[in-house]
């Protein structure tokens, strides 16, 4: 089950880090402070499933009832082509 993604704008380690982060929702959300509602691109993705420890990613595997980090899985998508 899909529980979030995180969506990575601007990666530059050495000046700024733009990210946005995301969660399904039942019905539109409202602006809030530094929360603002927004949609992903529809497109064709390219996903890349990573297995094993990376530190800072939301994991498909629940880390609290798979205790191996090396069976842990997360897909990472690329926007190849906007609809």
């Amino acid at each position: 089950m899909n529980t979030g993604t995180a969506r990575y704008l601007v990666i530059d380690m050495t000046a700024e880090l733009e990210v946005e982060l995301a969660v399904p929702v039942g019905a539109p959300a409202a602006a809030s402070g530094r929360v603002r509602p927004g949609v992903l691109p529809e497109g064709r993705y390219a996903v890349l499933r990573h297995t094993g420890p990376y530190d800072g990613l939301h994991y498909l595997t629940d880390p609290s009832k798979e205790p191996g980090p090396a069976r842990w899985e997360v897909d990472v998508a690329s926007l190849m082509r906007e609809a």
